[in-house]
């Protein structure tokens, strides 16, 4: 009976081991994924209020992707 419950014991702890194993580093392609599946997301919303007619272009947006500063930089 003693035998079964540390055996009991020892099968919950390798399993509680192998749950909180850390994960493994997300691969370039998966990154590449989730990045193009957000501009098709992006692209789509635009494409949406341009045919509504609410689409407004933010020029400091613009402006921000064309010379490819942050926000701060623009600001000085």
């Amino acid at each position: 009976m003693e035998n079964a419950r540390l055996d009991k014991a020892e099968n919950l702890s390798s399993l509680e081991n192998e749950v909180q194993k850390p994960r493994r580093p997300r691969s370039m392609t998966t990154l590449k994924l989730q990045w193009v599946a957000e501009r098709a997301r992006k692209c789509r919303r635009i494409k949406e209020a341009i045919e509504q007619g609410t689409y407004a272009v933010d020029s400091r947006e613009v402006a921000k992707a064309l010379l490819n500063v942050r926000e701060e930089d623009l600001e000085g």
